[in-house]
């Protein structure tokens, strides 16, 4: 108790240069500052022109601008990324093909490791003109490795991905990485402190084989489990057991080799409930995905189930699943920061839905309204209006997705935009899944934004098509599909 009382007297009273994320953790019989979720690596890098790809030639993406790299990790003039310690990072990455191109072929986004051959995630669709592809996974380096943004098109001539010059950007590459697992962290307990476990979960599962989905759905199961650090995860099953309540973050997808009718993916709470779902109706080559966070009380369990609506069978050729655990929001812990330390708070965590259809008429930027809250801890989101307005000065990570429904037949664009207002302006800071098509489609996004601290800032998520008349989006009570997620670094 001696040894823990002087550490906390010299964290309190001895002035420290400010440090990202940084805090105090148990270590070989001592304690030292580690960085915390985002303090590690935290890079946010976006396109300002287009980008032109050859035709059957893998590209590495490069970007113009960086909105932020908190510890240099990232190479914009090259597209390398490179983490700078051993460690779990989330890497998500979003690109936009442009409507220029309208021969059909197939158009692939691959996360590479240390080159171009080296795959660790891809999405490959089939189609023409407008396309969105996207990445979202967790990685785990060595401290050696690096990674890239490698696209690829076979449509027999040079098909562009999008830039913008203004604040706006649909071609963005994102990363941080998780907090330090299996380390004890100093905590505020009524009465006194302690050092514990402030996370443990971490899981990444994949299926590397054609698998046959009958029209009555299946839940997914998995050959290849590259990480799960609290064995809360059966990939022979599919199943997702947390070990403990909580807040986690699921990222799935499922890459479909050819489709004809709907292509679903589902996440499922014990076998039965729908906790969301996301739909698209096409043909060819298509990818299923969602991005949420769910709530767990440490009695339940989840899986992925897919569907589709051919009437008989179909297959998938790979799929993915990713979890980690958020810090308990709720706990106070031994935060670094200027001129010194102080007990703080992760307690930004909000997720909304939408239990019922929303019109959104043609031609209009409108901003997405939500019915319902799953939680919103720090009461920063109100889902009557849509708009997220943060407590503090910090990076934010925001998810949002949007389910257009089957009974607008006729084409045009269909995308989302994530807008930051401040005062009486505002700027697009992500335009994403600008995507030519009609009827049944998903629209999401999903990026990190800094927030200074300013007042009168907030951030707010529009839909816009123009199909010439109204479009619903929304879901329903049964299967939500238009989410809002957004949980603090």
């Amino acid at each position: 108790m001696k040894k823990l009382s002087l550490i906390l007297l010299l964290c309190l009273t001895t002035s420290v240069l400010f440090s990202q994320n940084q805090v105090l953790t148990r270590q070989n019989g001592g304690a030292s500052w580690q960085k915390a979720m985002g303090g590690g690596a935290n890079v946010r890098a976006v396109r300002t022109s287009n980008q032109t790809i050859s035709s059957s030639i893998n590209t590495t993406v490069t970007f113009s601008s960086e909105d932020y790299d908190v510890n240099n990790t990232f190479d914009p003039s090259t597209g390398i990324f490179t983490p700078p310690q051993a460690g779990y990072y989330v890497i998500k990455a979003s690109v936009n093909w442009s409507n220029t191109n309208t021969t059909s072929g197939e158009r692939r986004v691959r996360l590479c490791k240390n080159g171009t051959s080296s795959v660790v995630y891809q999405n490959s669709e089939d189609g023409s003109g407008s396309m969105h592809s996207s990445i979202h996974t967790v990685i785990y380096s060595d401290g050696m490795d690096n990674y890239r943004v490698v696209v690829w098109q076979n449509s027999g001539s040079s098909h562009d991905i999008n830039g913008s010059p203004i604040a706006e950007s649909a071609t963005t590459f994102t990363a941080f990485n998780l907090s330090p697992l299996n380390q004890e962290i100093l905590k505020k307990k009524s009465g006194g402190v302690s050092w514990e476990n402030q996370t443990s979960t971490c899981v990444k599962a994949r299926l590397t084989t054609l698998t046959s989905i009958p029209s009555v759905g299946a839940t997914i199961t998995y050959s290849t489990e590259d990480f799960d650090v609290n064995n809360s995860f059966n990939p022979s099953t599919g199943i997702f057991t947390p070990a403990e309540a909580g807040y986690y973050v699921i990222m799935a997808s499922i890459n479909w080799p050819s489709i004809s009718n709907t292509a679903m993916i589902q996440l499922r709470r014990n076998v039965w409930t729908r906790v969301e779902q996301h739909a698209e109706r096409g043909s060819g080559r298509t990818q299923s995905s969602l991005n949420t966070i769910i709530y767990s009380d440490g009695t339940d369990d989840y899986s992925i189930m897919a569907w589709q609506g051919t009437g008989g069978n179909s297959s998938i050729s790979s799929a993915e699943i990713t979890i980690y655990k958020l810090l308990n929001p709720n706990e106070e812990l031994m935060a670094k920061v200027d001129g010194g330390a102080s007990w703080k708070k992760s307690n930004s965590l909000v997720k909304a839905k939408r239990t019922s259809n929303m019109s959104i008429p043609s031609g209009t930027n409108t901003t997405i309204t939500y019915s319902l809250e799953d939680f919103d801890l720090n009461s920063e989101f109100d889902p009557s209006t849509g708009v997220f307005t943060p407590s503090e000065a910090g990076y934010y990570k925001i998810m949002a997705t949007a389910n257009w429904d089957i009974f607008n037949g006729n084409s045009g664009t269909r995308e989302i935009r994530l807008v930051k207002r401040t005062g009486v302006s505002s700027t697009v800071l992500q335009k994403t899944n600008s995507e030519s098509g009609s009827g049944q489609m998903v629209s999401s996004l999903h990026t990190v934004v800094y927030y200074d601290g300013s007042s009168g800032h907030s951030f707010y998520v529009e839909a816009f098509q123009n199909s010439g008349a109204s479009h619903d989006i929304g879901g329903s009570t049964a299967a939500p599909g238009c989410t809002f997620n957004v949980y603090r670094l």
